[in-house]
Protein backbone atom coordinates (compact mmCIF):
# COMPACT_ATOMS: atom_id res chain seq x y z
CA UNK A 1 0.00 0.00 0.00
CA UNK A 2 1.40 3.27 -1.02
CA UNK A 3 2.30 6.00 1.93
CA UNK A 4 -0.09 8.81 2.34
CA UNK A 5 1.94 12.20 1.01
CA UNK A 6 1.54 13.59 4.56
CA UNK A 7 3.64 10.19 6.19
CA UNK A 8 6.17 11.06 3.91
CA UNK A 9 9.39 12.58 6.07
CA UNK A 10 9.55 16.51 4.93
CA UNK A 11 13.07 16.35 3.45
CA UNK A 12 11.60 13.32 1.41
CA UNK A 13 8.75 14.90 0.33
CA UNK A 14 10.04 17.62 -0.39
CA UNK A 15 12.88 15.56 -2.82
CA UNK A 16 9.50 14.54 -4.87
CA UNK A 17 7.92 17.89 -5.51
CA UNK A 18 11.19 18.80 -6.94
CA UNK A 19 11.72 15.61 -8.93
CA UNK A 20 9.79 17.06 -11.80
CA UNK A 21 7.07 14.16 -11.44
CA UNK A 22 3.27 15.20 -11.74
CA UNK A 23 2.67 13.83 -8.29
CA UNK A 24 2.96 15.30 -6.55
CA UNK A 25 1.76 18.16 -8.05
CA UNK A 26 0.79 22.17 -7.98
CA UNK A 27 -2.80 21.59 -6.33
CA UNK A 28 -1.11 19.39 -3.84
CA UNK A 29 1.60 22.43 -3.35
CA UNK A 30 -0.76 24.73 -2.96
CA UNK A 31 -3.00 22.70 -0.54
CA UNK A 32 0.25 22.82 1.68
CA UNK A 33 0.93 26.45 1.02
CA UNK A 34 -2.41 26.55 3.03
CA UNK A 35 -1.91 23.69 5.80
CA UNK A 36 1.26 25.92 6.46
CA UNK A 37 -1.28 29.08 6.67
CA UNK A 38 -3.23 26.97 9.47
CA UNK A 39 -0.71 25.96 11.41
CA UNK A 40 0.81 29.92 11.64
CA UNK A 41 -2.70 30.54 12.38
CA UNK A 42 -2.82 28.61 15.30
CA UNK A 43 0.34 29.20 16.18
CA UNK A 44 -0.42 33.15 16.51
CA UNK A 45 -3.91 32.65 18.35
CA UNK A 46 -2.14 29.74 20.96
CA UNK A 47 0.82 32.55 21.94
CA UNK A 48 -2.39 35.29 22.20
CA UNK A 49 -5.10 33.44 24.09
CA UNK A 50 -3.15 33.38 27.67
CA UNK A 51 -1.96 37.37 27.40
CA UNK A 52 -4.33 39.81 29.86
CA UNK A 53 -4.04 42.53 27.38
CA UNK A 54 -5.86 40.57 24.54
CA UNK A 55 -8.45 38.75 26.59
CA UNK A 56 -11.15 41.17 24.89
CA UNK A 57 -10.13 39.54 21.45
CA UNK A 58 -9.93 35.67 22.49
CA UNK A 59 -13.11 34.08 22.54
CA UNK A 60 -13.53 35.14 19.08
CA UNK A 61 -9.84 33.77 17.75
CA UNK A 62 -10.28 30.57 20.02
CA UNK A 63 -13.86 30.02 17.92
CA UNK A 64 -11.17 30.32 14.51
CA UNK A 65 -8.67 27.75 16.18
CA UNK A 66 -11.40 25.20 16.69
CA UNK A 67 -12.38 26.10 13.08
CA UNK A 68 -9.46 24.91 11.89
CA UNK A 69 -8.41 22.14 14.25
CA UNK A 70 -11.68 20.70 13.11
CA UNK A 71 -12.30 21.55 9.93
CA UNK A 72 -10.23 23.60 7.84
CA UNK A 73 -7.26 21.53 8.28
CA UNK A 74 -8.40 17.68 7.78
CA UNK A 75 -10.47 18.87 4.53
CA UNK A 76 -6.78 20.23 3.43
CA UNK A 77 -4.98 17.40 4.64
CA UNK A 78 -7.51 15.41 2.34
CA UNK A 79 -7.14 17.76 -0.55
CA UNK A 80 -3.47 17.85 -0.43
CA UNK A 81 -3.59 13.36 -1.14
CA UNK A 82 -6.74 14.12 -3.35
CA UNK A 83 -5.12 16.18 -5.59
CA UNK A 84 -1.99 14.43 -5.93
CA UNK A 85 -4.44 11.23 -6.65
CA UNK A 86 -6.51 12.58 -9.03
CA UNK A 87 -3.91 13.69 -11.58
CA UNK A 88 -2.39 11.07 -11.19
CA UNK A 89 -5.58 9.51 -12.83
CA UNK A 90 -5.59 12.39 -15.40
CA UNK A 91 -1.87 11.83 -16.46
CA UNK A 92 -2.71 8.09 -17.16
CA UNK A 93 -5.74 8.85 -19.16
CA UNK A 94 -4.04 11.05 -21.38
CA UNK A 95 -1.67 8.44 -21.89
CA UNK A 96 -4.26 5.43 -22.64
CA UNK A 97 -6.13 8.55 -24.63
CA UNK A 98 -2.39 8.58 -26.79
CA UNK A 99 -1.97 4.78 -27.31
CA UNK A 100 -5.22 4.36 -28.05
CA UNK A 101 -5.84 3.34 -32.22
CA UNK A 102 -9.70 2.22 -31.27
CA UNK A 103 -12.28 5.74 -32.09
CA UNK A 104 -15.04 3.86 -30.15
CA UNK A 105 -12.16 3.22 -27.00
CA UNK A 106 -10.61 6.47 -28.19
CA UNK A 107 -14.23 8.67 -27.13
CA UNK A 108 -14.87 6.25 -24.00
CA UNK A 109 -11.73 7.45 -22.47
CA UNK A 110 -11.73 10.82 -23.56
CA UNK A 111 -15.31 10.89 -21.79
CA UNK A 112 -13.76 9.67 -18.58
CA UNK A 113 -10.42 12.37 -19.16
CA UNK A 114 -12.98 15.07 -19.26
CA UNK A 115 -14.75 13.33 -15.82
CA UNK A 116 -10.97 13.04 -14.52
CA UNK A 117 -10.38 16.70 -15.35
CA UNK A 118 -13.85 18.14 -13.78
CA UNK A 119 -12.58 16.61 -10.14
CA UNK A 120 -8.75 17.51 -10.84
CA UNK A 121 -10.09 21.17 -11.30
CA UNK A 122 -12.86 21.02 -8.34
CA UNK A 123 -9.53 20.29 -6.15
CA UNK A 124 -8.12 23.13 -6.09
CA UNK A 125 -10.81 25.29 -6.37
CA UNK A 126 -11.95 24.18 -3.14
CA UNK A 127 -8.00 24.61 -1.92
CA UNK A 128 -8.75 28.41 -2.87
CA UNK A 129 -12.07 28.81 -1.35
CA UNK A 130 -10.54 27.29 1.73
CA UNK A 131 -7.61 29.38 1.44
CA UNK A 132 -9.51 32.48 1.37
CA UNK A 133 -11.28 31.78 4.69
CA UNK A 134 -7.87 31.48 6.06
CA UNK A 135 -6.44 34.82 4.71
CA UNK A 136 -9.81 36.68 6.75
CA UNK A 137 -8.55 34.57 10.06
CA UNK A 138 -5.38 35.78 9.37
CA UNK A 139 -6.13 39.48 8.81
CA UNK A 140 -8.01 38.74 12.14
CA UNK A 141 -5.27 37.10 13.72
CA UNK A 142 -2.77 39.76 12.85
CA UNK A 143 -5.33 42.76 13.52
CA UNK A 144 -6.32 41.38 17.47
CA UNK A 145 -3.47 39.04 17.82
CA UNK A 146 -0.26 38.68 20.34
CA UNK A 147 1.37 41.67 18.42
CA UNK A 148 5.07 40.55 19.11
CA UNK A 149 4.02 37.59 16.73
CA UNK A 150 2.52 39.50 13.68
CA UNK A 151 5.24 37.88 11.69
CA UNK A 152 3.95 34.72 11.76
CA UNK A 153 0.09 36.10 11.10
CA UNK A 154 2.06 37.73 8.03
CA UNK A 155 3.80 34.38 7.06
CA UNK A 156 0.08 32.58 7.16
CA UNK A 157 -1.66 35.38 5.83
CA UNK A 158 0.63 34.99 2.51
CA UNK A 159 0.81 31.56 2.59
CA UNK A 160 -2.69 31.60 2.30
CA UNK A 161 -2.47 33.75 -0.80
CA UNK A 162 0.08 31.40 -2.51
CA UNK A 163 -2.25 29.08 -1.88
CA UNK A 164 -5.12 31.25 -3.58
CA UNK A 165 -3.15 32.37 -6.23
CA UNK A 166 -1.51 28.72 -7.20
CA UNK A 167 -5.03 27.40 -7.79
CA UNK A 168 -6.07 30.11 -9.94
CA UNK A 169 -3.44 29.30 -12.17
CA UNK A 170 -4.07 25.27 -12.24
CA UNK A 171 -8.04 26.18 -12.43
CA UNK A 172 -7.54 28.75 -15.46
CA UNK A 173 -4.81 26.64 -17.19
CA UNK A 174 -7.41 23.16 -16.73
CA UNK A 175 -10.59 25.49 -17.97
CA UNK A 176 -8.63 26.40 -21.06
CA UNK A 177 -8.57 22.71 -21.90
CA UNK A 178 -12.41 21.78 -20.84
CA UNK A 179 -15.59 21.52 -22.87
CA UNK A 180 -17.53 24.65 -22.48
CA UNK A 181 -21.13 23.47 -20.52
CA UNK A 182 -23.08 24.40 -17.28
CA UNK A 183 -20.40 22.85 -15.49
CA UNK A 184 -18.06 25.29 -17.09
CA UNK A 185 -19.90 28.18 -15.67
CA UNK A 186 -20.03 27.55 -12.37
CA UNK A 187 -16.44 26.75 -12.02
CA UNK A 188 -15.63 29.87 -13.87
CA UNK A 189 -18.09 31.97 -12.04
CA UNK A 190 -16.33 30.73 -8.67
CA UNK A 191 -12.79 31.50 -9.65
CA UNK A 192 -13.69 34.80 -10.78
CA UNK A 193 -15.31 35.46 -7.20
CA UNK A 194 -12.07 34.15 -5.66
CA UNK A 195 -9.53 36.35 -7.74
CA UNK A 196 -12.20 39.20 -6.54
CA UNK A 197 -11.64 37.96 -3.03
CA UNK A 198 -8.57 37.44 -3.92
CA UNK A 199 -7.65 40.95 -5.10
CA UNK A 200 -9.02 42.50 -1.85
CA UNK A 201 -6.85 40.37 0.60
CA UNK A 202 -3.84 41.33 -1.64
CA UNK A 203 -4.92 45.18 -0.45
CA UNK A 204 -5.70 44.10 3.37
CA UNK A 205 -2.04 42.67 3.34
CA UNK A 206 -0.21 45.83 1.62
CA UNK A 207 -2.55 47.79 4.34
CA UNK A 208 -0.59 45.40 7.23
CA UNK A 209 2.55 45.86 5.33
CA UNK A 210 2.12 49.44 5.97
CA UNK A 211 0.91 49.58 9.34
CA UNK A 212 3.93 47.59 10.35
CA UNK A 213 6.37 49.71 8.19
CA UNK A 214 4.81 53.20 10.03
CA UNK A 215 5.91 51.43 12.98
CA UNK A 216 9.29 50.66 11.84
CA UNK A 217 9.36 54.33 10.99
CA UNK A 218 8.50 55.40 14.11
CA UNK A 219 10.91 53.07 16.19
CA UNK A 220 13.32 54.38 14.24
CA UNK A 221 12.56 58.34 14.72
CA UNK A 222 12.44 57.26 18.60
CA UNK A 223 15.09 55.23 18.89
CA UNK A 224 17.34 58.02 17.18
CA UNK A 225 15.67 60.73 19.72
CA UNK A 226 16.94 58.77 22.05
CA UNK A 227 20.12 57.96 21.25
CA UNK A 228 21.03 61.66 20.49
CA UNK A 229 19.08 62.97 23.70
CA UNK A 230 22.48 62.80 25.77
CA UNK A 231 24.41 64.74 23.07
CA UNK A 232 21.77 67.29 22.65
CA UNK A 233 21.97 68.50 26.30
CA UNK A 234 25.02 70.36 25.44
CA UNK A 235 26.49 70.07 28.61
CA UNK A 236 28.74 66.63 28.80
CA UNK A 237 31.78 68.31 29.35
CA UNK A 238 31.33 68.07 32.97
CA UNK A 239 31.28 63.86 32.94
CA UNK A 240 34.67 64.14 30.79
CA UNK A 241 37.58 63.61 33.15
CA UNK A 242 40.36 62.36 30.63
CA UNK A 243 41.40 62.63 26.92
CA UNK A 244 39.68 58.36 27.23
CA UNK A 245 36.69 59.26 28.43
CA UNK A 246 36.33 62.15 25.23
CA UNK A 247 37.29 59.64 22.68
CA UNK A 248 34.53 57.48 24.17
CA UNK A 249 31.98 59.63 23.87
CA UNK A 250 33.44 61.30 20.36
CA UNK A 251 33.15 57.38 19.71
CA UNK A 252 29.36 56.90 20.70
CA UNK A 253 28.71 60.11 18.89
CA UNK A 254 30.17 58.78 15.12
CA UNK A 255 28.61 54.92 16.24
CA UNK A 256 25.01 56.50 16.90
CA UNK A 257 25.88 58.36 13.24
CA UNK A 258 26.76 55.59 11.81
CA UNK A 259 23.62 53.24 12.76
CA UNK A 260 21.05 56.44 12.17
CA UNK A 261 22.90 57.12 8.87
CA UNK A 262 19.67 56.55 6.95
CA UNK A 263 17.77 59.24 8.65
CA UNK A 264 20.25 61.79 9.14
CA UNK A 265 21.34 61.29 5.27
CA UNK A 266 18.01 62.06 2.84
CA UNK A 267 19.85 61.53 0.19
CA UNK A 268 23.86 60.84 -1.13
CA UNK A 269 23.88 58.41 2.01
CA UNK A 270 27.83 57.88 2.96
CA UNK A 271 29.26 54.23 1.92
CA UNK A 272 31.95 54.47 4.57
CA UNK A 273 32.69 55.67 8.08
CA UNK A 274 35.40 58.21 7.04
CA UNK A 275 32.43 59.64 4.19
CA UNK A 276 29.90 60.35 7.58
CA UNK A 277 32.77 62.49 9.28
CA UNK A 278 30.54 65.42 8.33
CA UNK A 279 30.29 68.03 11.45
CA UNK A 280 28.12 70.93 9.61
CA UNK A 281 25.46 67.74 8.67
CA UNK A 282 25.60 66.32 12.51
CA UNK A 283 25.41 70.19 13.48
CA UNK A 284 22.03 70.47 11.49
CA UNK A 285 20.42 66.83 11.77
CA UNK A 286 21.39 65.94 14.92
CA UNK A 287 21.69 69.30 17.06
CA UNK A 288 19.17 71.06 15.49
CA UNK A 289 21.70 73.84 15.12
CA UNK A 290 21.42 76.48 11.70
CA UNK A 291 24.87 76.22 9.79
CA UNK A 292 25.95 79.09 8.28
CA UNK A 293 29.51 79.75 5.89
CA UNK A 294 30.04 83.68 6.05
CA UNK A 295 32.65 86.01 4.44
CA UNK A 296 34.65 86.70 7.32
CA UNK A 297 33.80 86.95 11.28
CA UNK A 298 36.23 89.65 12.53
CA UNK A 299 38.38 89.76 14.92
CA UNK A 300 39.11 88.70 18.09
CA UNK A 301 41.52 89.47 21.21
CA UNK A 302 42.78 86.87 23.77
CA UNK A 303 45.12 87.50 25.61
CA UNK A 304 46.21 90.67 24.30
CA UNK A 305 46.81 89.15 20.73
CA UNK A 306 44.04 89.70 18.02
CA UNK A 307 42.87 86.89 15.69
CA UNK A 308 40.63 86.56 12.98
CA UNK A 309 37.82 84.78 14.35
CA UNK A 310 37.52 81.09 12.52
CA UNK A 311 34.24 80.29 13.82
CA UNK A 312 31.45 80.75 16.50
CA UNK A 313 28.60 79.23 17.80
CA UNK A 314 25.37 81.28 19.98
CA UNK A 315 23.76 78.11 21.49
CA UNK A 316 21.12 80.17 22.62
CA UNK A 317 19.90 80.62 18.83
CA UNK A 318 21.35 77.13 17.84
CA UNK A 319 23.36 78.73 15.38
CA UNK A 320 26.93 78.24 14.06
CA UNK A 321 28.72 80.32 12.22
CA UNK A 322 32.39 79.09 10.27
CA UNK A 323 34.37 81.87 8.32
CA UNK A 324 35.21 80.96 4.55
CA UNK A 325 38.53 83.39 4.81
CA UNK A 326 40.29 80.08 5.89
CA UNK A 327 40.80 76.82 3.91
CA UNK A 328 38.46 74.14 3.25
CA UNK A 329 40.17 72.29 5.81
CA UNK A 330 40.61 74.17 8.42
CA UNK A 331 36.81 75.20 7.95
CA UNK A 332 35.81 71.71 8.48
CA UNK A 333 38.15 71.09 11.63
CA UNK A 334 36.58 74.70 12.93
CA UNK A 335 32.93 73.31 12.15
CA UNK A 336 34.21 69.51 14.35
CA UNK A 337 35.12 71.89 16.63
CA UNK A 338 32.11 74.28 16.86
CA UNK A 339 30.21 71.16 16.99
CA UNK A 340 32.07 70.04 19.95
CA UNK A 341 31.10 73.10 21.74
CA UNK A 342 27.57 72.02 21.27
CA UNK A 343 27.50 68.96 22.66
CA UNK A 344 29.67 69.90 25.68
CA UNK A 345 30.00 73.61 26.91
CA UNK A 346 27.14 75.50 28.62
CA UNK A 347 28.28 79.05 27.39
CA UNK A 348 26.19 80.73 25.21
CA UNK A 349 28.45 82.32 22.96
CA UNK A 350 31.98 80.61 22.46
CA UNK A 351 34.21 81.66 19.59
CA UNK A 352 37.88 79.25 17.67
CA UNK A 353 40.18 82.26 17.20
CA UNK A 354 42.46 80.54 14.68
CA UNK A 355 43.10 77.19 12.80
CA UNK A 356 44.64 74.82 14.26
CA UNK A 357 48.68 74.95 14.61
CA UNK A 358 49.70 74.21 17.63
CA UNK A 359 53.60 75.64 16.85
CA UNK A 360 51.98 78.54 18.13
CA UNK A 361 51.38 78.31 21.71
CA UNK A 362 49.27 80.35 23.46
CA UNK A 363 47.37 80.34 26.75
CA UNK A 364 44.02 79.33 25.63
CA UNK A 365 40.56 78.44 27.59
CA UNK A 366 39.97 74.79 28.48
CA UNK A 367 37.13 74.87 26.60
CA UNK A 368 39.21 75.69 23.35
CA UNK A 369 41.25 72.98 24.21
CA UNK A 370 38.75 70.40 24.60
CA UNK A 371 36.48 71.54 21.30
CA UNK A 372 39.93 71.33 19.31
CA UNK A 373 40.88 67.64 21.04
CA UNK A 374 37.33 66.80 20.33
CA UNK A 375 37.46 67.73 16.57
CA UNK A 376 40.46 66.16 16.71
CA UNK A 377 39.24 63.04 17.83
CA UNK A 378 36.21 63.69 15.42
CA UNK A 379 37.60 64.05 12.21
CA UNK A 380 40.63 61.25 12.88
CA UNK A 381 38.89 58.18 14.52
CA UNK A 382 41.68 56.46 15.90
CA UNK A 383 40.74 53.01 14.63
CA UNK A 384 40.08 54.42 11.08
CA UNK A 385 43.64 56.65 11.45
CA UNK A 386 45.45 53.29 12.39
CA UNK A 387 44.08 51.22 9.44
CA UNK A 388 44.17 53.52 6.61
CA UNK A 389 47.93 54.31 7.91
CA UNK A 390 48.64 50.79 7.80
CA UNK A 391 47.01 50.63 4.46
CA UNK A 392 49.16 53.07 2.76
CA UNK A 393 52.24 52.06 5.01
CA UNK A 394 52.10 48.41 4.99
CA UNK A 395 52.85 48.39 9.39
CA UNK A 396 51.36 49.26 12.19
CA UNK A 397 53.97 51.55 13.18
CA UNK A 398 56.78 53.67 10.50
CA UNK A 399 60.18 54.20 12.25
CA UNK A 400 62.76 56.21 9.84
CA UNK A 401 65.72 53.61 8.43
CA UNK A 402 67.01 53.64 5.41
CA UNK A 403 64.75 50.62 4.22
CA UNK A 404 61.87 52.84 4.70
CA UNK A 405 62.53 56.12 3.36
CA UNK A 406 63.98 54.26 0.08
CA UNK A 407 60.18 53.14 -0.45
CA UNK A 408 59.25 56.66 0.49
CA UNK A 409 61.56 57.86 -2.75
CA UNK A 410 63.07 60.30 -0.57
CA UNK A 411 66.81 60.14 -2.32
CA UNK A 412 69.57 60.24 0.44
CA UNK A 413 68.39 59.21 3.53
CA UNK A 414 70.68 61.39 5.66
CA UNK A 415 69.65 64.52 3.71
CA UNK A 416 66.19 63.63 3.91
CA UNK A 417 66.73 63.18 8.01
CA UNK A 418 68.20 66.29 8.51
CA UNK A 419 65.12 67.68 5.76
CA UNK A 420 62.51 66.41 8.08
CA UNK A 421 64.38 67.58 11.48
CA UNK A 422 62.57 66.16 14.08
CA UNK A 423 59.44 63.79 14.35
CA UNK A 424 56.91 67.07 13.84
CA UNK A 425 58.77 66.70 10.16
CA UNK A 426 58.58 63.49 9.84
CA UNK A 427 55.19 63.36 10.75
CA UNK A 428 54.36 66.22 8.26
CA UNK A 429 55.80 64.24 5.53
CA UNK A 430 54.23 61.11 6.00
CA UNK A 431 50.67 63.25 5.95
CA UNK A 432 50.84 64.25 2.91
CA UNK A 433 52.73 61.20 1.38
CA UNK A 434 51.36 60.18 -1.89
CA UNK A 435 53.69 57.41 -2.87
CA UNK A 436 54.96 54.41 -0.63
CA UNK A 437 56.80 51.09 -2.26
CA UNK A 438 55.92 51.29 -5.27
CA UNK A 439 52.12 52.52 -5.70
CA UNK A 440 50.45 56.01 -5.48
CA UNK A 441 48.55 56.48 -2.69
CA UNK A 442 46.12 59.58 -1.24
CA UNK A 443 47.35 60.93 1.23
CA UNK A 444 46.45 60.80 4.78
CA UNK A 445 45.48 64.09 5.32
CA UNK A 446 43.16 63.62 2.18
CA UNK A 447 41.42 60.64 3.32
CA UNK A 448 40.43 61.90 6.32
CA UNK A 449 39.65 66.04 4.57
CA UNK A 450 42.56 67.82 7.25
CA UNK A 451 45.04 69.75 6.78
CA UNK A 452 48.69 68.57 7.29
CA UNK A 453 49.57 69.66 10.61
CA UNK A 454 46.37 68.54 12.09
CA UNK A 455 46.98 65.21 10.56
CA UNK A 456 50.88 64.91 11.40
CA UNK A 457 49.63 65.99 14.77
CA UNK A 458 47.27 62.90 14.86
CA UNK A 459 50.20 60.55 13.91
CA UNK A 460 51.96 61.65 16.30
CA UNK A 461 48.95 60.91 19.54
CA UNK A 462 48.59 57.62 18.09
CA UNK A 463 52.02 56.46 18.16
CA UNK A 464 52.39 55.56 14.35
CA UNK A 465 55.79 57.35 13.78
CA UNK A 466 59.27 56.91 15.42
CA UNK A 467 61.93 59.36 14.20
Amino acid sequence: MARKLLDIPLGELLEKFGAGSHKPGSGSAAALSAMISAKMIITVIDLTKDKPAYAKYVPDLLKISELIENGYFPELVELFQKDSDEFDRVIKLRRRRDGAEDPASRKAIMGALERAMRTATEIPMRIAELSLDLGDFAIEVFDHGFKAVRGDSGVGLNSAMCAISGCLYIIDLNLASLSPGDWMEEIAWRKNLVAKKYRELLQKDADRHHVLEVEVDKHIVDEFEKAMAAFRKGNLAQEIHSEEDLETLVRDLQNQVWIHRERIWTEGMPEGHVLSLRPDLILQKVMGYKYVEMEELGRHEANGEQFDVAGMIDKSKLLVQVSKAFSADSMRFTTAHELGHAILHEQTVLHRDRVIDRSKRTVRPAEEEMADKFASFFLMPGKLVRDAFEMIFERSRFELNEGNALSLRVGDFQRFREQCGNLRGLSRYLAGADYFAGKTVVPLATVFSVSIETMAIRLEELDLVRF
